[in-house]
This record gives structure tokens, C-alpha cells and sequence, in this order.
């Protein structure tokens, strides 16, 4: 299966969200490198030997409908969507894949017979890299951060590959309503003696991002090792 990316709307600046936009051939529904970042997505297109080109504009949110329909209207096969839209998105959405009606969120828009079609490729992306990490979430205690459409996607798989997991968000009433819908627990508050208990800590939070790429939203004491 193979993915031609033709162009590229797409990356989170100082809240700013972005998209991208992409053009696909055969019925896969891929991303090409990790996350929304033009260099990754240009240099994989070069190994890949594949034509195509990624570019970043600024979509604010209350401009994201106008933008959507924009650009379909100038010509464009498919969207990414990322950080904060991936909820707001599934209303603008003709239909919805069964991935992203169990998720919740949105990240891979397709247009096929002039209709749009709302995917969902993260809570798939997650586990591949859990696997090819060596990591088994069965019967692991996981410590999800945020709450977010990023997050219902790592609570939906962890919770089908039957993870213990729990939620912490700054609002904590998000949290909870995210651990109701998949039998999940939520936090108000992240005390370290809680850390020791857990296998694996996942950080769907827009911190550790640009412009806070060297932030963390946990703080550990100095020699202490945080889990996986």
C-alpha cells in the first residue's frame, strides 16, 4: 500500500492549529513519519522516492470549517488533523470510518465521491509503536496525561487490550467523562509516591511540544527514574 502525499497544511505553533492535507493512491489511509513535522514528512517522501510535498499554514479554530471546505474546493484529496481539532472536526464530517466512531476524534480526512470521510489512524499508530517497542499493555497500570482527542485514542487502545488505565487532565471533569465512557479511572492530582505503581506514563498533553518542546508536564526528584 502506498501513500502520495501531494501537500502539506499541517503543525501546532503557539496554539495555532494546522493541517495537513494529503493525496492518496489505492485505499490505504497512512501517515507517513511521526507526527505533523515538514522535515520528517519531506524527508520520507525523498527515501521513499515519492512525489509529493508538505507545507504548514495557521488554521485558528474558529476558522476551521471555512478552512476545510476551502480546501477541498481547491482541489485536495485529504486532511490530517491534529492538537485541538480532532473533536471539533466530527461534525464538519460527512461520514465517520468505524475508527473514528469508537474513538471519538478525527485525525485522517478522505474525500471520496465528494463526500468526506473521518478516520481515525492514532489509537492503530499507538499500539504499532507500543509492539515495536517490546511494550505489552495487558494487565499494565498506565498513566494517561490529557484528555484530549489525542487521549481518547490511547484510553480506547489501551482499554481494548485490557490496560488498567488511568486518566489525569488540568479540567479534571474532562478526565472523568473520558473514564466513563471506556472504563478507565480519572486523577485530580499527581502525587510522585502514586508514579512508582505505574508501568507506563503516556503524554497526550500539548506540553513537550513547540514552543515547550523542553517541558515536561511531570517532574521527577533529582536520581529517581520515572517508569517507561
Amino acid at each position: 500500500r502506498r501513500l502520495l502525499l501531494s501537500r502539506f497544511i499541517s503543525e501546532e505553533i503557539r496554539g495555532i492549529q494546522l493541517i495537513i492535507a494529503q493525496k492518496f493512491e489505492g485505499a490505504s489511509v497512512e501517515r507517513i513519519g511521526p507526527g505533523a513535522d515538514a522535515c520528517n514528512h519531506n524527508a520520507a517522501l525523498r527515501a521513499l522516492s515519492l512525489e509529493g510535498e508538505y507545507r504548514a499554514i495557521a488554521v485558528e479554530s474558529a476558522g476551521l470549517a471555512e478552512m476545510v471546505r476551502e480546501l477541498f474546493a481547491q482541489g485536495f484529496d485529504g486532511l490530517n488533523v491534529t492538537i485541538p481539532h480532532k473533536q471539533a472536526i466530527l461534525p464538519l464530517m460527512d461520514e465517520l470510518a468505524d475508527s473514528a466512531r469508537a474513538v471519538g476524534a478525527v485525525n485522517t480526512i478522505v474525500k471520496r465521491d465528494g463526500r468526506t470521510i473521518g478516520h481515525n489512524t492514532d489509537a492503530a499508530g499507538f499500539m504499532r509503536g507500543l509492539s515495536e517497542a517490546g511494550f505489552n499493555p495487558a494487565g499494565a497500570r498506565v498513566l494517561v496525561l490529557g484528555a484530549g482527542g489525542a487521549a481518547r485514542a490511547v484510553v480506547y487502545a489501551l482499554s481494548n487490550a485490557s490496560a488498567s488505565v488511568v486518566i489525569w487532565n488540568r479540567t479534571h471533569e474532562r478526565a472523568k467523562r473520558l473514564a466513563s465512557e471506556f472504563g478507565a479511572e480519572a486523577i485530580n492530582r499527581l502525587p510522585l509516591a502514586t508514579l512508582g505503581k505505574l508501568d507506563l506514563i503516556v503524554n497526550t498533553t500539548s506540553v513537550g511540544m513547540s514552543p515547550q518542546s523542553d517541558e515536561t508536564p511531570l517532574q521527577f526528584p533529582t536520581g529517581e527514574r520515572p517508569p517507561q
